[in-house]
């Protein structure tokens, strides 16, 4: 099942290394250099699934009480920029999907992309296998909603004044996708197709995010056995990237909400873990009552 957390995108291969990162939170308080000037993290999923959504709330009250929304991505400049985005979905000129694989593997690939894409999956042929893995695993998942979590939270701070914007560029998130192989891309490509695209796992998913299981997501990722490439340049080198960068943010006392996919969060290569080796502490907050109040 290791595509499923493509949707997610995939994180450290252990359990937390911290023993309060074992409580079971997407929100995190993290107190920085500044008394009093608390920045927040949460565990988001790209998802439209009304389960995604189940702590949305709490999510709006912990933004009212920060300056700014920090994404992975600021959605609203990855819309203006679809062209590039397009560009660097695309495999090498002169490969197609077909050059990736044994004949039979090819014919079930492209009988999935035609089940579950339409027509359009005749244009997909030269995209990328990570590319038709998130599109493919995006047809799994429940559209109880017009935008997925993260995309609204970012609306919702915008139309309330907060300044937004992304902690990496879409350049370098294709850049970090890039770093994976092609061959072990089309793998992953098939592993999915081969198991029904993970419908079950991928519910299951949905369902421990509902219910604030960091640890149990982080269990069900030990399980995906992926290359040194994918963990590298999907986990390792972009957690310390964001972490330096959400270190920087907090010096001058402004406060943020980190809003970022939920399996960044845990693990000794993860934001908490990361967070708290650069002198901060961590805070879970399951309910609007673990809040500070506002200030004024």
């Amino acid at each position: 099942m290791r595509a499923l957390f493509l949707l997610l995108l995939l994180l450290p291969l252990a359990l937390p290394c911290v023993a309060q990162q074992d409580a079971k939170s997407l929100m995190w308080r993290i107190s920085g250099p500044v008394p009093g000037a608390d920045s927040y993290l949460v565990g988001t999923v790209h998802s439209a699934d009304a389960r995604a959504f189940t702590h949305f709330d709490l999510m709006l009250k912990t933004m009212e009480r920060c300056d700014a929304v920090v994404g992975e991505l600021d959605a609203e400049q990855v819309g203006r920029s679809a062209a590039t985005l397009m560009s660097s979905a695309f495999l090498p000129a002169g490969t197609d999907l077909e050059d990736l694989y044994p004949r039979k593997r090819y014919k079930r690939i492209r009988e999935a992309m035609t089940e579950a894409l339409g027509p359009m999956s005749v244009m997909l042929v030269r995209f990328k296998p990570l590319y038709l893995s998130a599109a493919l695993t995006e047809t799994t998942m429940r559209k109880d909603s017009s935008a997925v979590l993260d995309d609204l939270l970012q609306q919702r701070a915008r139309a309330a004044g907060k300044e937004v914007f992304g902690l990496e560029t879409m350049q370098e998130q294709t850049a970090a996708m890039d770093h994976v192989p092609l061959a072990e891309q089309a793998d992953l490509l098939y592993d999915l197709v081969a198991h029904d695209l993970h419908r079950k796992e991928m519910d299951r998913m949905i369902e421990l995010h509902a219910r604030q299981d960091l640890p149990a997501l982080a269990a069900m990722a030990r399980t995906q056995g992926l290359s040194g490439a994918f963990e590298d340049g999907l986990l390792v080198d972009r957690n310390r990237v964001m972490a330096h960068r959400m270190d920087s943010l907090m010096a001058d006392g402004r406060t943020f909400l980190f809003a970022v996919g939920a399996l960044h969060l845990p693990g000794p290569e993860g934001l908490l873990a990361a967070m708290q080796a650069k002198g901060h502490t961590v805070h879970a907050v399951r309910r609007e009552e673990d809040l500070p109040p506002l200030r004024d």
